[in-house]
């Protein structure tokens, strides 16, 4: 059934959210870790100051066939190893733009909750709680009780509203 698949996705990336938010952050740390890209004319710019302040002789004007050969191997050797560092750096900042607005869905569908399904959805989902002590937490904070059963039933109902803030459909209460 459609609508059991997309109630089973909602179920599944809110299995999921912490660990989600966890790749982000460290897509993050990856990315402020990669080394800038530099033009080929950069590098060698770069190389040619490291070798004057090393105490080498700058360079006399005039560049040997030899010289010419190893600077123009080494230049394409330079633009495949930072065009795969530029396509890794895509990469991550596609997976990251695609799982930042997963998370973004998450938490919009969770602001259009009552505070009971959210704090139900909150203590299943994102802290992992067993049923009962779900149950024992809300009695201590509305002083009431509420049977497993009927947490659950809050549970489904708000999959439901997240379904249909996130996908737009209605679907039928399952589980």
């Amino acid at each position: 059934m459609h609508d059991h698949r997309l109630y089973k996705k909602v179920c599944n990336l809110l299995n999921d959210y912490n660990v989600i938010q966890a790749r982000i952050r460290n897509i993050d740390l990856d990315l402020a870790r990669m080394p800038k890209e530099d033009t080929p004319e950069e590098a060698i710019e770069g190389m040619y100051y490291s070798r004057v302040q090393d105490g080498g002789p700058p360079a006399s004007g005039g560049v040997s066939d030899r010289t010419s050969t190893v600077a123009q191997k080494w230049i394409e050797e330079f633009i495949e190893v930072n065009s795969a560092l530029h396509k890794h750096r895509r990469t991550l900042e596609v997976e990251r733009k695609q799982l930042s607005s997963i998370i973004s869905k998450i938490d919009n569908a969770m602001g259009c909750l009552e505070s009971m399904q959210r704090e139900i959805v909150e203590m299943f989902y994102f802290k992992k709680m067993s049923w009962p002590k779900i149950t024992i937490e809300l009695h201590k904070k509305y002083g009431v009780y509420y049977s497993e059963r009927h947490c659950k039933r809050i549970r489904t109902e708000a999959v439901v509203y997240m379904v249909k803030a996130i996908f737009g459909v209605k679907v039928r209460e399952t589980a």
